[in-house]
This record gives C-alpha cells, structure tokens and sequence, in this order.
C-alpha cells in the first residue's frame, strides 16, 4: 500500500541529524508524491533547510513547557501519519514515536521501550556505519536505499552572499587556500591536544594556507588557545557562526581537520575534504561517511577503538598523532583538489515548512551544538 504521510523522528544534536539525510531521499524516491517530515530537536531545524527531499520538520524541546509539548504532540496526531521511524532509542523518542498515532512505527530492537514498535530492526554492531543502521530502517519497508547520493546538506543564494561578504569583511584573498580547525568533541578523549593543533596551525602557515579555527561556544576556550598558542595569525571562528553560517562557511574551506564530530559530517555533506582525528571511537561506525576523506587512526595500539570516556594512559592513541602526518594528509587534499576542482555546492530548494514557530536559520549566533 502506497504511503502518503511518513513522519522520521530524529532528536538527536548535529553529527546524528546529518547521519540520517540518506533516509529522506530514499523515502522521497520511493513515495514522491509522499508527505515527508521529520521531529527534530529546535535547535537542529536550520540544519535542514533547504532539503528537497524533505516537506517538514518539526520542532521539539523536552524543556518546553508540558503544554507546549501536548501541542506537538496533538499536531503530530492531526496530521494521520501511516508510519513514523524512530531512529533513536530513549524512552522518550520511543513515547513519542507511539504518542503520533502512526499505525506503522519502525524502530530498532535495541530501544528502551521496543515493545512501543509495530516493526522491530535487528541493530546491526560492529563495524556498520551508523548511516547504514538508518537507512536498515527504511529498507525493513521493502526500500531500497542508498546513502551516498542522499548525504547532502545545502546553501541557499543568500548564504552563499552571506559568505561572499564574510571573505571581503575578514579581507580573506579570493585566490587563499583556507584550512579549518575543529578541535571541539563531545567527548573529550576524543580531542587531540591543543598543542597539536596550534603546531599544525603553523606547519599549515608556513606552507602558504590560511587557517581558520572553527567550533561552537564551548570550544572557544580550545579555540583561543591554539590561536593564541600560534606563532603565525589565524582567524578565529569558534562561537561566531550559526549553523547555516557554518554550512556555508565549509563550502569554502579547503580541507577541515577535525575530530570526531557534529561539522565533521556537516563538511562531509557539503563534499570538503576532511581529515579525521579518531582515537577511541569507531570510525567504521561513526566515521566520514562518503566523499573525499582521510581518517588517522593508531590501529598499532591494542585499546584502540575502546569507545571509552576515561583513558588510564592519557590518551596515547590521540598524541601518537603528530602535526606533521595530518600535514601531508591536508596537502595530499589540497593537491587533488586542484587537479580536480569541485563544483559549486548544490543549492537548496525552497525552505521547508517549519512548525511550532521555529526561528529562521539567520537568528542569533549559536555556534556549532554537538
């Protein structure tokens, strides 16, 4: 039976939000006169706009009042979805999942309440990328689904002039070769050292780039050190950009260097090669997932991958990593990039209808939550 309203329940932060952007599409591809929308936490909105694949998203904050809450909750029910897909797995995302109304719920066996699902997903483990775990859930419905072609995230015009202004305002040349830093994670085993950074930052400097280093509020500390800790100028963007901003941003970036997080997948979407810090996380389940990338890893140290929060022996796995390896990594970006340039990046459609008055994506400056 053909699918009319389908309803994708994501309230996750920005690395699992962009995760799931295959999964519009290859809903859309397989329903194109289909109704798609999808549950977000409200400060992720802006991330999707622009989506073509996508008809909706809808703001959610378990902050907000409870009436405010029951508002949504009652809109989501007035709208008769035939199936919502529970990408997470709190109690919380499985309650609202069923509180939808949807006949159809599809979630993973591995949730906190699975007995809310009318469909439970094996969760594949191991070395499955977790872009792959999403797209499990559409393919449960008899979709076949791709990931690469859909992981995309998207600049509008008024962005792209937005940047334009930006270049100018910070006097950066036309003809620069800008490298991001982003130093920032979640966790934070999962950051290599500000040394390193700031040491790399000069390396970079030395070879003629220009640098800039990136993160939201609360990597301003990080970020002010390496900028500090520089011999050579850099330009400082942690807490300055809001997240359409930002997507703009690494449109013009070269090459970004990251850890594991948020804009890692944000420059991934936008196709700028990245170069990807992993220690004790998985790159095979949360690392880049397509598009020109370098990952570093100490595959040599037994504990690698741990996936820990607490490391007995100082993160070793992060300082084997020296600034010079993630230099030629960085310029072995740049020089292929140069034999082949990259088109403009895609240009989204119109903006996709907000609910619960969500701001627009030009509101004030946020940073780059994780």
């Amino acid at each position: 039976m053909p699918l009319e309203r389908i309803l994708v329940m994501n309230l996750n932060q920005i690395g699992a939000v962009v995760l799931a952007t295959p999964v519009f599409r290859a809903l859309k591809q397989a329903y194109p006169q289909a109704h798609v929308a999808t549950l977000v936490r409200d400060s992720m909105v802006p991330l999707l706009d622009g989506n073509p694949y996508l008809d909706q998203v809808i703001a959610w904050n378990l902050r907000w009042p409870l009436r405010r809450r029951w508002d949504v909750v009652r809109a989501l029910r007035r709208q008769r979805f035939d199936v919502a897909i529970n990408l997470s797995h709190s109690l919380e995302r499985c309650l609202l999942t069923w509180l939808s109304g949807a006949p159809v719920r599809v979630g993973f066996d591995t949730t906190e309440a699975p007995f809310l699902q009318t469909q439970r997903v094996k969760e594949q483990t191991g070395a499955y990328h977790a872009t792959e775990r999403n797209l499990d859930l559409v393919r449960a419905l008899g979709i076949q689904a791709d990931g690469e072609e859909g992981f995309r995230l998207y600049v509008s015009e008024a962005e792209r002039r937005w940047l334009d202004e930006w270049t100018r305002r910070v006097g950066l040349p036309e003809d620069a070769t800008l490298i991001g830093l982003n130093p920032g994670a979640s966790n934070p085993l999962n950051r290599w050292s500000v040394e390193a950074f700031a040491r790399l930052g000069d390396l970079l400097v030395e070879r003629g780039y220009q640098v800039i280093v990136l993160g939201g509020p609360m990597d301003a500390a990080d970020g002010e050190a390496i900028a500090s800790g520089m011999r050579h100028p850099a330009l400082r963007g942690t807490g300055q950009f809001n997240l359409r901003e930002l997507s703009a941003l690494l449109t013009r970036v070269a090459v970004l260097v990251t850890a594991d997080t948020g804009p890692m997948h944000m420059a991934v979407a936008l196709r700028t090669p990245v170069v990807a810090l992993f220690g004790p996380a998985d790159p095979r389940w949360t690392g880049p997932y397509c598009g020109p990338r370098t990952v570093i890893q100490k595959e040599e140290l037994e504990c690698i991958r741990c996936l820990k929060k607490h490391c007995p022996i100082d993160r070793e796995c992060l300082k084997r990593i020296t600034p010079e390896e993630v230099l030629a990594a960085v310029e072995a970006h740049v020089a292929q990039r140069r034999l082949a340039p990259p088109g403009p990046p895609e240009i989204g459609g119109e903006s996709v209808a907000r609910s619960n008055n969500t701001p627009p994506a030009s509101g004030g400056k946020g940073g780059a939550p994780r």
